[in-house]
């Protein structure tokens, strides 16, 4: 089942262009494609290279195993047993220190440039919205994207190293009997009619890309049992949205947070959970 906002990594385009009813010109698309593509390369500019990530993780990890145990055992009794690991364990955690100081030295030099490319973007995206005809008042909602790969007929989601879902905030509104999503690129309009279910996933994913003002584990988030790790990779139970569109389907992930508010607009009943408390 193809996926409104799946991206083939082959063709670099979504997946849902049959819902697609409105579009910028092609001279604002150059324009966001180059702004994404300048915060991609400020990204990597101001993050550490994958393996010092990799290398951070592991000593923080070890780190808190060696603490972990000299808790349990006691200082004197770690010591003597394994004095040569406590002696490792004090180190990594020294190495994860320096390596998290630097990526925030980095992220901190970085900050100015991140400010102007912000503001570029705003005015870029109002442009937009005037060209897109979006309504004064849209609800800013996240879906979640992903890239995938087709090979020997097998589809292989390959977005990042750390996770398979990015986070994204669209504009959402009601049109015409229709549920209309706005990448600031596009107008992808769903009609109501065509959506046949609506369910909670039974597996947890993993997404980066938070956006919120608020963090994961704040308590208006609660309710929806989202958990965050050390590299701020969200973890969640999306809802998984069927649209049957003339003779195919499609669907869309909505991250728990946002269900209620699509349902609302949509005028849909709000669809159980698959863990009834998680709502």
């Amino acid at each position: 089942m193809k996926n409104i906002f799946g991206s083939n990594q082959d063709s670099q385009t979504l997946d849902g262009q049959p819902f697609v009813i409105r579009s910028v010109a092609k001279e604002q698309q150059d324009a966001s494609e180059a702004h994404s593509k300048l915060f991609e390369q400020l990204e990597k500019k101001s993050s550490l290279p994958v393996w010092l990530t990799i290398v951070e993780f592991l000593c923080a990890f070890l780190f808190v195993v060696v603490v972990v145990s000299v808790l349990r055992a006691g200082p004197k009794t770690a010591w003597h047993n394994a004095p040569g690991l406590l002696v490792a364990g004090g180190i990594s955690g020294v190495a994860a220190l320096c390596l998290f100081l630097c990526k925030k030295r980095r992220e901190k030099k970085a900050q100015p440039q991140t400010n102007a490319l912000l503001e570029q973007a705003m005015s870029a995206n109002e442009e937009a919205a005037k060209e897109l005809r979006l309504p004064a008042q849209t609800l800013p909602t996240d879906v979640l994207t992903f890239m995938y790969k087709e090979k020997n007929g097998k589809t292989r989601i390959r977005t990042s190293l750390f996770a398979d879902y990015v986070l994204i905030e669209t504009q959402v509104f009601f049109e015409n009997g229709m549920l209309c999503i706005s990448d600031f690129q596009d107008v992808y309009g769903i009609p109501v009619s065509e959506i046949v279910r609506i369910e909670q996933g039974k597996k947890r994913i993993m997404a980066t890309g938070w956006n919120k003002m608020q963090e994961p584990t704040d308590k208006c988030f609660k309710q929806y049992r989202l958990s965050v790790n050390a590299y701020g990779t969200v973890f969640m139970k999306p809802y998984i949205m069927t649209i049957k569109h003339g003779d195919e389907e499609f669907e869309l992930f909505i991250p728990p947070y946002e269900m209620e508010k699509i349902c609302f607009l949509c005028g849909l009943p709000f669809p159980v959970a698959a863990d009834k408390n998680a709502r």
